[in-house]
């Protein structure tokens, strides 16, 4: 596992998960020659946010492959726009996003007052 969490200087942050089977043996946000372990119990998801915090607090462009799925991130979880270029596939989700998200806030205000007795 060691020889490959070596990277390059200067080389972007990415997420290493090493897994075999079903079994998670290690996740690590690693670049520029330095490499983070994350909490295996935190999994793959700390280890986005982790990506994402690294980029966003170092303002680092997102690398193209996985630009949209921080720029995502960036807006739905941060709740920061973000200005660069987006795809037309990240717009489409983005509006799915947002529609699916206000529902999900309707329904879950209206069980809240439903259930409380308001008289």
């Amino acid at each position: 596992m060691d020889n490959h969490l070596e990277t390059n200087d200067l080389e972007s942050p990415h997420v290493e998960a090493f897994v075999s089977g079903n079994q998670l043996h290690g996740v690590f946000v690693l670049g520029d020659t330095v490499h983070n372990e994350v909490l295996q119990q935190s999994g793959i998801m700390c280890a986005a946010l982790t990506l994402l915090c690294t980029y966003y607090l170092l303002y680092l462009q997102y690398p193209r492959p996985y630009s949209m799925l921080l720029a995502a991130f960036q807006e739905f979880i941060i709740e920061e726009p973000y200005k660069r270029q987006t795809s037309k596939g990240f717009k489409t989700f983005q509006s799915k996003f947002i529609h699916l998200s206000k529902s999900c806030h309707r329904k879950q205000m209206q069980a809240i007052y439903s259930s409380s007795d308001l008289t």
